[in-house]
Parts: structure tokens; C-alpha cells; sequence
């Protein structure tokens, strides 16, 4: 079987790296043999090779490669080339190759290839500007998944977050695309809420679990009692937020609370990059240094800034004593190694996935935050961080056995679709 993995961004974004290393690992599990390959924005990282699987430039690299008239001729090539590509592909079964670049030209060989198709989480196909741009944004990501149902392919979204669509537009679009798949699986409510209203059938949507919450690599450094016997270390992971007026206020009220968690409790304050994709502009240490540079001396000197690949960052995550995490996937990587966890809102994917872990009184929107209210939250934490922790012992695990259920549901949607007879869903 011939896999293409697709709208893959990149492993220096360390939560999207992690769910990608979960997919990776169940395919190779559930379809030993396979060839996978993967579309991602940074084809060259790691000499162009994830865990085993090659890496080939996506559509949103394409487009967004190159500027003025050479980035016209170039969704030129992919609008006309492509759209001929597929339909000679769904008349004759044949790739002609007919696009003009290289980079797009392999790229539809790809999916002409593939058996199957899946785009992976968490957010591309959230929410987006309701102008032009935004909507020119939607339809890029949903390129992948118009292709694969265009020529046939069965076609899977992994782990997702979708909308909410802020115009008549955008909903047309996305239901019209999204009608087409085999199977979306929903890691919240409100995603799968959404995808109801848009009139996809309840028997192509999953409810899921994020990926994230299956991610090991590396392990993880469990031990409580080593934790009690240093200092204790409050881990903040931060980010880049569009508004520069609101980043402003959010920079604000971070550092306002690492000044009281440092001068109240004398703890450690650990900023962890969970994202450093300098090359999209994409980078939390700029973030971090921001925070730290309004801070006094005296504060700094018990401050970290830690940076680690995806595949030790638990080691990182589980030697904390608690989190204040706006990288959502920090708070998942957290909790799933027992650490209480406050976070800080950005897409509807946080509130939905807290809320199913019972957890939504730790959540604080990132348009909401200040450093008073930041400040109580973590106050509070630091009162009933034991019980918190126990909490998370009891509810965690059976959480994450909801999320193994993906690749059995995974491999059922293959098999009805390839092997019709070998049961139903």
C-alpha cells in the first residue's frame, strides 16, 4: 500500500511533530510494508527524511515559495496542470505529469500514486479571516483533500480541529470538500459539532482523542520524589499572537506572573520553545525573550530558556511541577505525565479538549488573560497541586485508551474500503 501523508507543517513545531510520530507509528503497525510519504512545509529538514518516511514539498510551500509574478506562473502551473493532471487521472487512470515545476510536478505524482490519503492534525483548517486571503488560505489547505476525492482516493483527516468558518463562503466550500472523505476524526466536540452543521454525515465523522496524548518518545523522567528533592520548576510556553496591541497585554501579564511565582514561592521558571520554525516567523524564544527582558535582574537569575527536539521534549514536560501553557500541546504533553496544567486559550481546540478531562476551570481565554487573573489561577494551583496531580492519575489513562481506539477505527475505514467483505463498521 502506497501512503501520502499531507498538510504536515513542520518538527520544529514540536506538538505537530509529536502527532505526526503517532500516525507514522500506528500506519506502520496496522499496514506493515507500506510506503509512506509525507507533504510538508520544510522538505529539507532532517537531510528530508521523517522517522523513515520521505518528505516532499506541500502545496502551501509551493505557492507561498516564491513572490510576485514567478508565485502567479507557479498557481498558474498548479491550477491549470493540476486540474488536468486529475482529470486525465480519474477518465484514463494515467499521470501524465503535465505541470510545468518540478516540486508540483512530483508532488501530483504523489497523489496519483497514493492508495491512501490522509491529512494530518491538528489545525490547519481552523478558523481563518473571513476577507479574500482568508478564504484563498481555506481552500489551499483543502487542496489535498479536494484532489484525493476528486481521483478516487480514500481519503482520512487525522486528529483534527476544523473551524468555525466565519462566512457563507467558507461553509460552502468545506462542506462541499468535506463530503468527500471517508472519515474526519474530530479530537472536541465542538469540531464535531461543526462538521454536523455542515452536513457531513455522522458516519464519516469519529470522535476522537488527540494524538498527542499517545506520544512517548524519548520517555519521560516520572519520578515524584525527584521532583520534591530540587526546586521546583514552573514550565510557560508561549506564542506569537496576531494582534500586536493583545500581544502586548498577553506579554504583559506573563511576566507579571513569573515576577510573583519567583518572588512569592521562589520556584525556577522554565520557558520551554515548544515551536522554532524561524523560518515561518514562527519562533517562541522571541516571545520568551520579550518576557523576560521586562523583568528585573534579580528576577532573570531564576529563569530558563529551554530548547529540545521533539523527541526528548517529555523528558522536559514531566520534570515540571506544573505548566502555564499556551502551546496546547505542551499542556497535553504535561498532562499526560501527571503535571497540573493551566491553559491559556488561543482556538476552540483547548477549551474542548480540557473539558473533556474535566479540566475547563484551568483554561483562561488568551484575549481574557491578565496578570491578576493569571496570578489567582496559579495561586490556586499551588494550593491544590497535590490533589491535581491525583486527579490526573485517575482520569488520564483511560483518556489515553480512547485515544488508541484511532488506528482501530483507521484500519476498519481501510479495510471497508479495500477489502469490503471483511466486516462493517
Amino acid at each position: 500500500m502506497k501512503i501520502l501523508i499531507t498538510n504536515v507543517y513542520t518538527y520544529q513545531n514540536r506538538g505537530d511533530a509529536a502527532i505526526l510520530s503517532v500516525l507514522l507509528s500506528q500506519l506502520k503497525l496496522i499496514f506493515p510494508g507500506s510506503q509512506i510519504d509525507i507533504s510538508t512545509t520544510s522538505p529539507e529538514e532532517n537531510n528530508g527524511n521523517f522517522e523513515g518516511s520521505k518528505l516532499f514539498t506541500s502545496f502551501t510551500r509551493i505557492l507561498f515559495g516564491y513572490k510576485g509574478l514567478h508565485r502567479i506562473l507557479v498557481s498558474a502551473d498548479l491550477l491549470i496542470g493540476g486540474t488536468i493532471t486529475c482529470l486525465v487521472y480519474k477518465l484514463w487512470s494515467r499521470d501524465l505529469k503535465l505541470t510545468v515545476y518540478k516540486p508540483t510536478r512530483i508532488l501530483m505524482s504523489k497523489f496519483m500514486e497514493a492508495d491512501l490519503i490522509i491529512g494530518v492534525g491538528g489545525g490547519y483548517l481552523g478558523k481563518k479571516e473571513g476577507d479574500i486571503k482568508g478564504t484563498l488560505d481555506l481552500c489551499i489547505q483543502l487542496y489535498p483533500v479536494f484532489i484525493g476525492n476528486f481521483c478516487g482516493k480514500q481519503t482520512i483527516l487525522y486528529s483534527q480541529s476544523i473551524g468555525p468558518f466565519v462566512n457563507k463562503i467558507q461553509n460552502i466550500i468545506c462542506c462541499h470538500v468535506l463530503n468527500g472523505v471517508d472519515g474526519i476524526f474530530a479530537r472536541e466536540d465542538v469540531t464535531h459539532n461543526i462538521l454536523l452543521d455542515l452536513g457531513i454525515p455522522t458516519n464519516r465523522i469519529w470522535r476522537t482523542v488527540d494524538a498527542g496524548f499517545l506520544f512517548r518518545k524519548g520517555g519521560a523522567t516520572s519520578a515524584r520524589t525527584e521532583r520534591a528533592n530540587k526546586k521546583k520548576k514552573v514550565g510557560i510556553t508561549v506564542r506569537k499572537w496576531p494582534d500586536s496591541a493583545s500581544q502586548t497585554k498577553y506579554e504583559d501579564s506573563i511576566a507579571e506572573t513569573v515576577a510573583h511565582i519567583i518572588n512569592k514561592y521562589n520556584y525556577e521558571v522554565v520557558f520551554v520553545a515548544q515551536v522554532t520554525a524561524k523560518d515561518f516567523s514562527d519562533d517562541d524564544r522571541m516571545i520568551s525573550r520579550n518576557i523576560i527582558k521586562r523583568l528585573p535582574k534579580d528576577v532573570r537569575k531564576n529563569i530558563a530558556e529551554v530548547t529540545a527536539p521533539y523527541d526528548q521534549i517529555l523528558k522536559i514536560y514531566s520534570s515540571l511541577w506544573c505548566i502555564i501553557g499556551t502551546r496546547f500541546h505542551s499542556v497535553i504533553f504535561s498532562i499526560s505525565n501527571n503535571i497540573p496544567s493551566i491553559a491559556i486559550e488561543y482556538e476552540h481546540k483547548t477549551m474542548g479538549i480540557m473539558e473533556d478531562l474535566g479540566l475547563e476551570s484551568w483554561v483562561i481565554p488568551i484575549e481574557k488573560t491578565n496578570g491578576e487573573k493569571l496570578i489567582h489561577m496559579f495561586d490556586k494551583l499551588n494550593d491544590t497541586h497535590d490533589g491535581y496531580v491525583k486527579y490526573l492519575e485517575r482520569k488520564v489513562p483511560s483518556y489515553k485508551k480512547k485515544a488508541e481506539r484511532t488506528a482501530t477505527i483507521m484500519e476498519e475505514l481501510v479495510k471497508l474500503r479495500f477489502l469490503p467483505s471483511s466486516g462493517e463498521k
